[in-house]
């Protein structure tokens, strides 16, 4: 049996920099917040891809989840 628990694309909405790879043009005009908030999501959605994927190869093609 797998969780995932994702608490990362809530607010505060704070990654470590080293985590946040969403790059924005310097002319965006997104402020703080959304720039944080599609950070939070994008590494959210990363995650949920790898433990997906994960789960894949130790359980064969997925389709007993």
């Amino acid at each position: 049996m797998a969780t995932l628990i994702t608490l990362t694309s809530h607010t505060p909405f704070e990654l470590p920099p080293d985590l946040q790879t969403l790059f924005f043009p310097a002319d965006t005009n997104l402020n703080d917040e959304q720039k944080k908030y599609l950070q939070s999501v994008h590494y959210a959605d990363r995650s949920i891809g790898t433990f997906i994927n994960q789960l894949k190869e130790d359980c064969g093609s997925g389709d007993k989840t």
